[in-house]
């Protein structure tokens, strides 16, 4: 946001604001939370604009991940064109694709895990990392995996866009259809690996 009396270039000084600041407050997350630069923004503001002990929101944020069933998975699945069988091709498709965190025909497939958390208080550079997590499945089909976002904007307040059918969310979750529809066993667990780059997750 441009503050009256910036500098030209858009490097905001201590100087443009009067003095260090009592807090820091930025909605600078897309729906990985990294995609519009919010740990490069964090990490050069902390040290150089903020009090000691400065007041962030959010503090911390959190990518969850967890099987689905959800009908817009199959959008992206394409079986036969023009009566030819192209299923061996999926594996060249570009899955990534998006679905509302309020469709009520989307249900979990398995207990959500924590796949990357981001300390947004820390001044020091957060490098790129790998992740892998294990999913417990709570029975029933599924046919994609997708990631939302959990912000823990100060000591009390939590933020989530779960896949729920009573919560309606700004931001989509990512999702990314399975090769072919599994029909889970409850307990039954499975691996999920991911990485980031600072700035997306694959």
């Amino acid at each position: 946001e441009e503050i009256p009396g910036a500098r030209a270039e858009g490097r905001v000084t201590l100087d443009d604001l009067g003095g260090p600041a009592d807090v820091l407050v930025s909605e600078i997350v897309d729906d990985c939370i990294l995609g519009e630069g919010v740990l490069a923004a964090h990490e050069d503001a902390i040290p150089r604009l903020l009090k000691p002990g400065a007041q962030v929101i959010p503090q911390r944020g959190t990518i969850r991940v967890a099987l689905v069933e959800t009908p817009m998975a199959d959008l992206s699945r394409l079986d036969r064109a023009a009566g030819f069988d192209v299923r061996a091709f999926r594996k060249f498709i570009n899955h990534r694709n998006t679905m509302s965190s309020g469709d009520p025909r989307t249900r979990l497939a398995t207990e959500p895990a924590d796949l990357f958390d981001f300390d947004l208080t820390c001044p020091t550079v957060m490098p790129g990392a790998d992740a892998t997590v294990t999913l417990a499945a709570t029975g029933g089909p599924a046919n994609a995996v997708t990631h939302w976002i959990a912000l823990q904007l100060d000591a009390e307040t939590r933020y989530e866009n779960a896949p729920d059918a009573a919560f309606r969310s700004c931001w989509e979750l990512p999702l990314h259809p399975l090769t072919e529809p599994l029909d889970l066993t409850p307990g039954q667990t499975f691996a999920v690996h991911a990485n980031h780059d600072r700035k997306r997750v694959v």
